[in-house]
């Protein structure tokens, strides 16, 4: 029996269908409502319904354990003997406590490295666990507390096993880049809110709105850096002798899991725009990174700085 458009057009009858192709009876009540919820069934069209029955029990089979904090990854190309599916593609899963920009971040991970996605299908899951063994699943529902994103991927499929490793790898840190910087998000608004009131005590009013209107969810912020002149600068601006230094130790977000020497610059080496900013009363400025985010957002992210 293959999907076909009235398996997309009735889910119920789909349903039916896997029931009658002998879904394994031992996936939890609710994990396969709620990961065939809005799942992309015209993409299955034409393959068996016992694959597509196979292939969830191999998904219940990946999320079955799971200890708090773990990240779980693999990247496999099905197999009739292996798996009880086949695809003819790669497939990639990721299970882990649910986080904003976590599908993004993978998928651009995926096409950076040139693999072309057929499939993508996420689902944020109700689970209950006991010592990290799977108890329960349902749908996320406005009672869930304990919410793990599952996600599944079919892509160009990788025939080699050192290449399927490394992306796996890939996946991985792409997934603690983005905890890292959901971790430290109340951090940052923090460091921002004090800026604010510094420049709000000194009457700086225009510049202090501007640090109210970021927080209001005007900017997602990836990262933070706090730099200090070796001496405070006079209020001639006069940067002559002075040298720019990173207190690492504050770092937060992306900077804490990225490769980035600390900054230590000489004023005499300054680009012409830094030395205009440092050199004059503004205390606001914007720069650009010369790097791509690895989080939410393939881009060059925005650097804002914040004199105090």
């Amino acid at each position: 029996m293959e999907i076909s458009s009235k398996h997309i057009n009735d889910p119920a009858r789909l349903v039916q269908d896997l029931n009658t192709e002998a879904l394994d009876d031992t996936l939890l009540p609710g994990f396969r409502d709620a990961v065939l919820s809005h799942f992309p069934v015209a993409d299955w069209q034409g393959r068996p319904v016992k694959d597509l029955a196979n292939a969830l029990s191999s998904f219940h089979d990946f999320i079955q354990k799971r200890q708090q904090d773990e990240v779980l990854v693999d990247v496999f190309n099905p197999s009739l003997d292996e798996h009880g599916w086949v695809c003819g593609r790669s497939v990639v899963l990721f299970c882990v406590s649910d986080q904003p920009f976590l599908v993004d971040s993978v998928r651009m991970v995926l096409e950076e490295g040139e693999y072309a996605i057929h499939i993508s299908k996420s689902t944020i899951l109700d689970v209950n666990r006991k010592k990290g063994e799977l108890t329960s699943v349902r749908a996320q529902s406005p009672e869930s507390k304990a919410l793990e994103t599952f996600a599944y991927f079919e892509i160009t499929a990788i025939s080699d096993a050192a290449e399927r490793e490394a992306l796996v790898q890939r996946v991985r840190e792409a997934i603690e880049h983005v905890h890292q910087v959901v971790s430290d998000y109340h951090g940052m608004l923090e460091r921002l809110a004090q800026a604010e009131r510094e420049l709000g005590s000194h009457s700086l009013n225009e510049e202090s709105a501007f640090l109210e209107w970021l927080k209001a969810s005007h900017f997602t912020f990836l990262g933070y850096r706090e730099l200090d002149f070796d001496t405070a600068l006079d209020t001639s601006g006069d940067l002559e002798g002075r040298t720019l230094k990173e207190n690492v130790a504050e770092r937060m977000g992306i900077f804490k899991v990225v490769e980035c020497e600390s900054l230590c610059l000489s004023a005499a080496s300054f680009a012409e725009g830094a030395r205009a900013f440092y050199g004059c009363g503004d205390v606001i400025g914007f720069s650009k990174s010369k790097t791509r985010s690895t989080v939410h957002r393939n881009v060059y992210p925005d650097y804002i700085v914040i004199k105090n």
